[in-house]
């Protein structure tokens, strides 16, 4: 997951997509990966994807037992992605 996202600050959506995937397909279950998705279908412009995969990592998150600071702002931000993507 960190190169996948390493791949997609630095602009490489092909090798970025590929390495979230992966990751997704490993940790289906885990916000982070669901996070990456959704970071990737944004930066692609798939707004839809977008707001799939960060509702199911906000889903992830809030069910965790273990909501640390962190994760907290996570869903801060999460929410406010969600809502920045679909009102354009």
């Amino acid at each position: 997951l960190n190169r996948g996202m390493a791949y997609l600050e630095q602009g490489k959506l092909e090798k970025a997509g590929e390495d979230i995937k992966k990751a997704l397909d490993s940790f289906p279950n885990q916000y982070q990966t669901n996070y990456g998705m959704a970071k990737y279908y944004e930066k692609k412009g798939d707004k839809k994807k977008a707001v799939e995969y960060y509702k199911k990592s906000l889903q992830i998150a809030k069910e965790s037992r273990f909501v640390g600071k962190h994760i907290q702002n996570s869903i801060e931000d999460m929410e406010n992605k969600i809502r920045t993507l679909q009102q354009k």
